[in-house]
């Protein structure tokens, strides 16, 4: 009895039955377990975390693929300090409001040769967030270096999207002789409402302060913040209970987020600041905005 109990609850099919109940019931742990436990595994990620002074850093982290056996020398600088070109080091920077799983369907297709770090930026995901800290673009590069110091990297390339860009130039243009590249993905950059190219989403927050956008405050406004964010959103349709999941875990940052936003209003002055520090990037650089980017 006690055996044939057992192959019950052990069956595929009373398993199945136990995680669609607790979909139902309790989706945004089921949800919550998928994002932190199971997606990035796919891409060969391992969950990591690392302390420094003033903050904990959570981030994804894959290791290249050893050549002639030797892991090493696949992350070592050569004599001039640059990373060995066939074994890169990339560090990826998501945007606002987002993290560091934003990045692994990408991670999934690149060269398992790499090194690969993702990161949490400061009161996303799973790093720490001190309301005391200053969260500027400049603020948050400092914060990057702080991770960057603690987790040894000496060369590497840099990508950011977004707000993660605008963080990744402002690093680019202070700290020059830690990068071999830097890759932005559709920076934001308030001084182009001059030029007419922006987007009604950020002349709201030229005007307000607010991107109201990115604060949806129910499962059918996340559905709509996901209708304009992604190119495709038909590929992202989600069922109301995901929504609703999806949507609490990140109210759960929100009162973060504010205070971020906050301090990216009060520095948008500080594009004068930035364009006079690009005198200091002199690493490749590329910079690519989407033809169907519609918060720009």
């Amino acid at each position: 009895m006690v055996d044939f109990f057992f192959s019950l609850v052990c069956s595929p099919a009373a398993v199945a039955a136990v995680v669609l109940a607790m979909y139902y019931v309790f989706p945004s742990p089921l949800v919550q377990g998928y994002l932190r436990f199971g997606g990035y595994i796919l891409a060969g990620l391992q969950r990591k975390s690392i302390k420094t002074k003033n903050f904990h850093f959570g981030y994804y982290e894959r290791s290249p693929l050893p050549r002639n056996g030797n892991r090493d020398a696949a992350t070592k600088p050569d004599a001039a300090g640059t990373t060995n070109s066939a074994h890169p080091t990339l560090l990826f920077l998501h945007g606002f409001t987002s993290n560091k799983e934003s990045w692994v369907r990408v991670v999934m297709g690149l060269p398992r040769q790499w090194r690969i770090l993702v990161l949490d930026m400061p009161g996303h995901g799973e790093s720490s967030f001190d309301p005391t800290q200053d969260y500027s673009p400049f603020g948050m590069a400092e914060k990057v270096d702080m991770f960057v110091e603690a987790v040894g990297l000496e060369r590497f390339h840099l990508v950011g999207e977004s707000l993660g860009a605008c963080i990744s130039a402002s690093y680019g243009s202070t700290y020059p002789h830690k990068l071999d590249s830097l890759t932005l993905l559709c920076p934001p950059i308030t001084h182009r409402l001059s030029n007419g190219v922006a987007t009604k989403y950020i002349k709201e927050f030229e005007v307000t302060g607010q991107l109201s956008l990115l604060f949806p405050q129910c499962p059918d406004e996340f559905q709509q913040m996901i209708d304009v964010v992604l190119y495709n959103p038909s590929l992202f349709t989600f069922h109301y209970r995901m929504r609703q999941a999806l949507l609490s875990l990140q109210m759960e940052h929100y009162h973060h987020f504010d205070k971020i936003q906050k301090d990216l209003r009060k520095t948008q002055e500080g594009d004068r600041e930035v364009r006079q520090l690009a005198k200091n990037i002199t690493m490749p650089l590329f910079i690519l905005w989407g033809q169907h980017d519609r918060v720009r």
